[in-house]
Order: structure tokens, then C-alpha cells, then sequence
């Protein structure tokens, strides 16, 4: 009959010495030191976004597909009553010019802010 206190529920034994030496300390502290985030997106701020609809880049008259994803940073730029609108930029795969989008949750749409337009069917 074993207590999981006398193995730390790690399965090892550790000896009073080294806790009281302060050895355990400074390793389980460092070790999680500096930690900001696991992903991209807590990181950078860095999402993987994906085109709504048909559109167009206005610097070189590309047409960029609905459904061409892209690696865009996400910002919050404002709110309509309590629903964040985020403005997503990220490049034309062209030209590598800069393409500004943000949600629009009065419409339940998005706007394009700058150098990209929707495409006229």
C-alpha cells in the first residue's frame, strides 16, 4: 500500500533532500518560463483564413477564388453591441500586395477595407 503523496503521483520517488534543497524549484519554475502561447494565433496572431466569396485583388487584377485560404492576422477593431468585428489582413499571392478585410455582424457580411474588391458575377 503505496500513497500517491510518497511518489508524487509521478511514480518516482523523490527524497525530502532534494525538495529541500530548492533544486525542485527552480526546475519546475524555469521550465515554464516564457511560455506566451501554444499556437499562432496566441502568438502572432496568426489565423489560417479562408475567402468567403469570389474577389478580386485591386493592385493587380488578380481573381482570387471563394475558398483560397491564407494565413492572415487578425485583429479586433471594433464591436457592434457586444460582437467583436476583426479586420483580417494578409497578401495577394500575385502581386503581394497588402488585402484588408473585416466582419460586418450588422449584415452578417464582410467589407473589404483595402486592396481587394468583391467580384462582379
Amino acid at each position: 500500500m503505496s500513497s500517491t503523496a510518497a511518489t508524487q503521483s509521478d511514480g518516482y520517488y523523490i527524497p525530502p533532500s532534494y525538495i529541500e534543497s530548492g533544486d525542485y524549484k527552480k526546475k519546475s519554475v524555469s521550465q515554464h518560463a516564457g511560455s506566451k502561447g501554444t499556437n499562432q494565433s496566441q502568438l502572432y496572431g496568426v489565423v489560417r483564413f479562408e475567402l468567403p466569396i469570389k474577389s478580386v485583388c485591386t493592385h493587380c487584377n488578380y481573381v482570387i477564388g471563394k475558398g483560397t485560404r491564407f494565413n492572415a492576422k487578425k485583429d479586433t477593431v471594433g464591436a457592434y453591441f457586444s460582437t467583436k468585428i476583426y479586420s483580417f489582413t494578409f497578401k495577394c499571392y500575385e502581386c503581394k500586395g497588402k488585402l484588408v478585410m473585416q466582419t460586418n455582424p450588422k449584415d452578417a457580411d464582410y467589407d473589404f477595407v483595402s486592396g481587394i474588391r468583391r467580384k462582379v458575377q
